[in-house]
């Protein structure tokens, strides 16, 4: 029965794809979701049980193994077992929410931001960034931060639950800044509990941020998270065109032509430093 349902929400997911062009666009997918405190409310309503399996129906319309790799954050980022099409059901309250004690009290984006960006970017996200001064008259300094070292294969495509403002703005500006040099686009979808308003400044900010490569940040917040149709239609309201933008394709480059991917790489897999690093397909060496 949850087999079949899948199948209709990968549908759905495929034809709002096919709306906004994006049929037949391969990327490698990831799940974030908030365990603050400000989620209690939320996962008590089982929100975020009922719009688990409608994204892992939007995943797998870009990633078909089935296998989408998965953090909770809080105060700090916690990795979870992957969720799986073959073993969906009740994935929340199985590895997301187990006990009471894996609610966490403060909500803050950026540590999970880093985690996420390292596990796809290994050999990119802890580079040093540099600073230089910028204008004539009103000298002001600015920072540089380092970009892409070697094309992708795929863009990854970061679904990112939470249910309150942050509170580490400033930290979680700077990690988006430097992510906007990478091929990844984070769409933040805002849940809250019925009859409780949650503003998102922050969030609804992040369009207008400044000394950014690209804008690779969406902000949706869904009414009816129980409505695939419309739930599809606005997490793909911005995605179509970063992916089409010429900084984002610079960035990109087939396996066949040496693009790097990290399908097969999880965390927790290195024995040693250097397990991030060999799972990135090598970039072909020109004879």
């Amino acid at each position: 029965m949850a087999s079949d349902n899948l199948r209709d929400l990968a549908a759905s997911a495929s034809e709002a794809l096919n709306r906004v062009g994006l049929d037949g666009l391969q990327a490698e997918v990831v799940l974030v979701v908030d365990v603050s405190r400000s989620m209690f409310p939320i996962y008590r309503a089982r929100i975020v049980q009922d719009l688990v399996p409608q994204l892992l129906g939007l995943a797998l319309n870009f990633d078909d193994d089935g296998i989408i790799p998965a953090y909770a954050f809080g105060d700090t980022s916690r990795y979870l077992k992957d969720l799986r099409k073959d073993d969906f059901a009740g994935w929340v309250d199985r590895e997301v929410i187990r006990t009471g004690s894996d609610y966490q009290q403060r909500c803050r984006y950026a540590p999970v931001i880093h985690e996420v960006c390292r596990y796809f970017f290994p050999e990119d996200w802890d580079r040093p960034a540099l600073k230089e001064t910028v204008g004539r008259l009103f000298k002001q300094e600015r920072v540089v931060y380092p970009m892409l070292s070697a094309p992708r294969a795929y863009p990854v495509f970061c679904m990112f639950l939470t249910g309150g403002e942050c509170e580490d703005e400033e930290e979680t500006s700077d990690a988006i800044r430097r992510s906007s040099r990478l091929p990844i686009f984070f769409q933040f979808i805002g849940l809250q509990a019925q009859n409780k308003l949650s503003p998102f400044r922050f969030l609804k900010r992040l369009d207008k941020l400044g000394n950014t490569y690209v804008d690779n940040a969406g902000f949706y917040e869904p009414g009816d998270v129980r409505n695939p149709t419309h739930l599809y239609r606005g997490l793909l309201n911005e995605l179509p065109d970063y992916i089409k933008r010429k900084e984002v394709q610079a960035m990109l480059r087939s396996e066949a032509e040496g693009g790097c991917s990290t399908l097969d790489y999880r965390p927790g897999d290195e024995d040693d430093e250097d397990a991030a690093l060999y799972a990135l397909t090598a970039m072909p060496t020109e004879e």
